[in-house]
């Protein structure tokens, strides 16, 4: 697995789950959201599973995120709000001047980490 690089202008159409099993999905919407829909990173063993936002606010608000255990929510620094955070042995990071506002956080192991 390699990166996925998501770099349109605009809102994704796409409103269903977005999975990421394994690999770099980078998030790089301008102009809009590239996550319109639940995100849902890692299903257990693995090669890493990692979306990372590379521009701010790519994640639409209301929607839940669910981080398993080969996944890394990566904030990367930038500013987004969402949904429910579930971490459930994985990790979410919002790296250098991050900041993450969820609606409420449910852990189960795992790590939040700055």
């Amino acid at each position: 697995p390699g990166e996925v690089i998501y770099a349109v202008s605009g809102d994704n159409q796409y409103t269903g789950t977005t999975t990421v099993q394994e690999g770099l999905l980078s998030l790089n919407e301008t102009g809009g959201r590239a996550i319109l829909g639940p995100l849902v990173v890692g299903q257990g063993a693995g090669i890493p599973a990692v979306p990372r936002e590379d521009q701010g606010d790519q994640i639409a608000d209301a929607q839940p995120v669910t981080v398993g255990s080969n996944g890394l929510f990566d904030l990367n620094g930038q500013t987004d709000t969402i949904g429910v955070l579930t971490i459930t042995d994985g990790q979410a990071a919002t790296g250098p001047a991050g900041q993450l506002t969820v609606a409420a956080l449910k852990m189960t192991g795992g790590t939040e980490c700055g």
